[in-house]
């Protein structure tokens, strides 16, 4: 009996974390796993997320980086949750156009709407110049040309200025 109590109190004592020397931080529990495209897994804490960057910690030390989305295959979060790189883009560009600010997506809309009268004139004469001079026949096509590339713009104008007034 008193081998077995020896035998298993030093086992106890060699398999702890702390008696074996084995460096377990206590905040690694805590750190996210960056998955790069090269296949490297970071142990990493992000700090901030800005519209082009991450911008992290690394566990093991106190260094900070800054990792492009385009780079990054997965994370994983230690909450569980797991972001591919679909979603990890999606939220890049959610965020850009949140920091673009609502003035300069009111103004792309604006000049968007202004570029009709250009982009109009030109599909209207490309369409007279197919209707009587080039094809004689019929006028599907330059009404086409003339209907659909200043309805574009007209209707991206107004879905950046709605946009940019829910900002």
């Amino acid at each position: 009996m008193k081998n077995f109590a020896l035998t298993l109190s030093f086992t106890i004592l060699a398999l702890h974390l702390s008696a074996a020397a084995i460096h377990w931080p206590a905040d690694t529990l805590k750190c996210d796993t960056f998955v790069m495209r090269n296949g490297i897994e970071m142990q990493v804490r992000i700090v901030d997320f800005a519209a082009d960057t991450f911008i992290v910690q690394y566990c093991r030390d106190t260094r900070r980086s800054k990792i492009a989305p385009g780079q990054i295959l997965q994370i994983r979060y230690a909450t569980g949750l797991v972001k591919d790189r679909r979603q990890i883009r999606r939220d890049a560009r959610q965020k850009r156009i949140e920091s673009q600010g609502s003035e300069r997506l009111a103004r792309i809309g604006f000049f968007q709407l202004l570029g009709i009268i250009p982009v109009g004139l030109a599909s209207f004469t490309a369409g007279l110049y197919l209707a009587f001079i080039g094809s004689g026949g019929s006028l599907v096509l330059p009404v086409l040309i003339f209907i659909i590339p200043p309805g574009i713009l007209l209707v991206v104008g107004i879905r950046n200025l709605t946009k940019a007034g829910k900002m």
